[in-house]
């Protein structure tokens, strides 16, 4: 079993946004589906707040920030990873 207490994931997607000039109602829009499901999600996300988030939706948010056009974005670009 693994012990998942050791390590923590945060969100990095507010710098990512902001260094790219862009805001979540942006991505929200860019995500399609409902925009005000996916506006809580990324305030939620943006203030820090916990967030279970499912792989589908993750998918949604990347391919959100491709549609505003960064064609190379990663998870590990909105995402980290800390021990």
């Amino acid at each position: 079993m693994i012990d998942s207490s050791k390590v923590k994931l945060r969100w990095r997607l507010k710098s990512y946004l902001e260094k790219n000039g862009k805001t979540p109602y942006m991505l929200s829009r860019a995500m399609g589906g409902k925009v005000r499901s996916n506006e809580s999600i990324l305030y939620r996300i943006e203030d820090g707040a916990p967030v279970r988030i499912n792989t589908e939706s993750l998918e949604r948010i990347l391919t959100g920030i491709q549609e505003l056009g960064h064609r190379d974005v990663s998870v590990s670009d909105i995402v980290d990873c800390e021990p």
